[in-house]
């Protein structure tokens, strides 16, 4: 995998974001919430390897945390 293909983790300005793939079930809901930060590739969340992490809204991306109906997506600040 290349530094600019989407993963199950990423992070950056002090913000760290996991997907587990083993609980998503791919229903997009992040993908649509936060497209710059979410993709959906063969069923599964990633997130995106250009996102610009200073323009990230921690806020918003928490309410995408808490809005997975999976619970797949675990956000952490520093």
């Amino acid at each position: 995998m290349s530094a600019m293909e989407p993963s199950a983790t990423g992070g950056g300005a002090g913000v760290r974001v996991s997907v587990d793939h083993d609980t998503c079930s791919g229903t997009a809901h992040c993908q649509q919430s936060m497209p710059s930060v979410f993709t959906v590739l063969n069923r599964k969340a990633h997130v995106r390897a250009d996102v610009d992490w200073s323009m990230v809204d921690v806020a918003q991306l928490a309410h995408v945390v808490e809005a997975c109906p999976w619970f797949a997506i675990t956000v952490t600040t520093e």
